[in-house]
């Protein structure tokens, strides 16, 4: 069935009233239906919200007093010599996947940048939620000093982006969330126009520079690294007004698909790693923002099959088979535990909000009672952010600002 005709089945049932003139937030990846029936539950104080809703504007409380995060924070030096340079190295020692780099999460800017995004997201929806100006006000702070600010602001490439290899990209895969939370803040008063457009032609910059590096080796490739590269560039594509190219982004997934999937449904090149649940899921979630776009430009990818049948249902249908009622410990393929400090569990804070939204797609009660049991207690918790296509953690992902 339909998506968005489901949706409006959903919106009719739980009391939604649509206000279509105010539905204006320019958000891509995540859902702005689940958006608005987040904020219609909230409105009516529906029980069932509360406890998202009270950790969020918890959470939103400490947001307000973190960062602001800038590359200029970093004592490592990119080899340029220009602290504006993003900066940093893999996250592996080079002895397989799950065993982390100790170096790579100290003192360079792939973490500040995940800690960025999380008080963004947690902030801007803070905002959506309450219209508290000092949410807004806090969020394009933050966002002013990693990218506006000339004293502060990241130069819009990734030539040392893990040490300059082709993988460097994956390190922004944060991105596309923070541009949506662009969307949720523009009509705050905080955000101007001169913002905007600054905002604008640091993306298309940062667009030229990262295709003009690595496009080649991304355009064809089943990876989830190429997934997520796409991703970027169609969600940088849309908010700078060049639909064109966020089409051609998304249409590219088709065949992608055919060089990422085996005859199973499998992930042909996550299968290999020691950690192969992981990228499985990592990757879905991916698909899933390559989806949720695609739907806004008329490239339906949540049904597109190859000649054989192999797509992206396919490919959720066998991970929920093989590691969904069955518990992630029977994955029949390699998943090792990470490394101690690692807080990367794509199983569990990515796959329950695509498996939700997948069940309104496919008219699949099986993946929504999945989503509910891979996340177990925390689906209460964090509904609003399965709701909102959105990952389970944030903040407390990094221990900086625990509970």
């Amino acid at each position: 069935m339909n998506k968005l005709l489901l949706i409006f089945i959903i919106l009719l049932t739980t009391g939604f009233k649509s206000k279509p003139d105010s539905r204006n937030e320019k958000v891509y990846c995540m859902s702005l239906e689940g958006l608005y029936m987040a904020k219609d539950a909230i409105e009516r104080n529906d029980p069932a919200i509360q406890v998202s809703y009270t950790k969020l504007l918890k959470q939103a409380d400490k947001a307000l007093l973190v960062g602001p995060f800038s590359v200029m924070q970093k004592n490592n030096i990119p080899p340029s010599g220009n602290k504006h340079d993003y900066f940093s190295v893999p996250p592996y020692s080079g002895t397989g996947d799950g065993l982390t780099n100790p170096r790579w999460y100290v003192d360079y800017d792939r973490v500040p940048l995940e800690k960025l995004t999380q008080s963004l997201e947690t902030l801007a929806l803070a905002y959506f939620f309450t219209r508290e100006q000092k949410f807004a006000s806090r969020a394009v702070i933050l966002i002013r000093e990693w990218f506006l600010n000339s004293e502060t602001s990241m130069n819009p490439d990734l030539e040392f982006a893990q040490t300059g290899t082709w993988v460097g990209v994956i390190d922004t895969r944060f991105l596309p969330r923070i541009i949506d939370c662009i969307g949720l803040l523009e009509n705050s008063g905080y955000w101007n126009k001169e913002d905007q457009e600054l905002m604008v032609a640091w993306c298309r910059q940062f667009m030229e520079n990262v295709q003009n590096r690595t496009d080649k080796e991304h355009m064809n490739r089943g990876h989830n690294i190429s997934s997520w590269y796409h991703v970027q560039m169609a969600s940088i594509a849309f908010f700078s007004g060049d639909t064109v190219m966020a089409k051609t982004m998304i249409e590219r997934t088709k065949a992608r698909i055919d060089s990422a999937l085996n005859t199973s449904g499998g992930f042909k090149e996550e299968w290999p790693r020691t950690r192969s649940l992981s990228y499985s899921c990592f990757h879905s979630f991916a698909l899933f923002n390559l989806a949720s776009m695609g739907e806004r430009i008329g490239v339906d990818l949540w049904d597109y099959k190859t000649i054989d049948g192999r797509g992206f249902q396919q490919a959720l249908e066998y991970i929920s088979m093989h590691s969904g009622f069955a518990g992630a410990k029977k994955w029949p393929h390699k998943e090792i535990e990470g490394a101690k400090d690692d807080w990367w569990k794509p199983f569990y804070d990515m796959l329950p909000s695509v498996l939700y939204h997948a069940a309104i797609v496919y008219d699949n009660e099986d993946f929504n009672v999945l989503a509910r049991q891979i996340a177990g207690e925390r689906f209460e918790e964090f509904q609003i952010h399965i709701m909102c296509g959105l990952p389970l953690r944030w903040l407390s992902t990094i221990s900086y600002q625990s509970d």
